[in-house]
């Protein structure tokens, strides 16, 4: 059994598990109808009862998944043709992470299926296949995140505005590190954003991801 299906043994189901997305999604309802989450370009919530019982549908449009470690970033973006954003809120709890591994299934399988269908324009389109990006604070927690989802969720994933020239870029709105957290992210290996983490360490100073949007105003 999963992670959900153990708790849900011992009665302990969370109800208030809801996954908001924004892009080109979608899904199938228990009576079959398709419903396509890019006619919302607001984004959507996905309750707990949805990711239970909704099909992923077997093609999909989407080339690009982000996923956003902060609210007020992820209501910002906007929505993109064959991009799907999705607010993390920290770490994905298990439910999400079981719906989300299996759209990467989906995903990764359809690309597949187009690189072994050559002759196509839209079989050279897919070749690279669909990229995974993560977009966080640049501090202890925000390194924590994108680790988790990428050893638990989309394991392509990679970074998105979280490298050295961003910190630099916002030096200025970065608060002081908590000892601790200096103490523990020199114990954190990723080396996707270890120059990131370098940085950090280096000027004990850490950025909230909400200020990315001071500039972008």
């Amino acid at each position: 059994m999963n992670d959900r299906q153990v708790l849900e043994q011992l009665y302990l189901t969370d109800y208030s598990q809801e996954l908001a997305v924004k892009g080109d999604l979608k899904l199938e309802q228990p009576d079959r109808q398709v419903v396509d989450l890019g006619n919302f370009p607001g984004g959507v919530i996905l309750t707990t009862e949805t990711l239970k019982s909704s099909k992923i549908c077997g093609k999909q449009e989407i080339k690009k998944i982000i996923t956003v470690e902060n609210k007020a970033n992820f209501a910002y973006m906007p929505y993109e043709k064959g991009t799907l954003i999705l607010f993390c809120h920290g770490f994905f709890s298990p439910l999400e992470r079981e719906f989300l591994r299996e759209l990467e299934g989906v995903l990764e399988q359809g690309t597949q299926d187009m690189e072994q269908s050559p002759g196509t324009e839209k079989a050279g389109k897919c070749a690279a296949g669909v990229e995974y990006y993560h977009t966080g604070d640049l501090d202890y927690g925000g390194v924590r995140i994108f680790k988790h989802i990428r050893e638990h969720v989309f394991p392509k994933l990679q970074p998105l505005s979280m490298d050295v020239a961003q910190f630099d870029r916002y030096l200025d709105y970065g608060t002081d590190m908590e000892p601790s957290s200096w103490e523990k992210l020199k114990n954190v290996e990723e080396p996707l954003l270890q120059q990131l983490i370098d940085r950090i360490l280096t000027t004990k100073k850490v950025i909230e991801q909400e200020v990315f949007l001071i500039k972008s105003e």
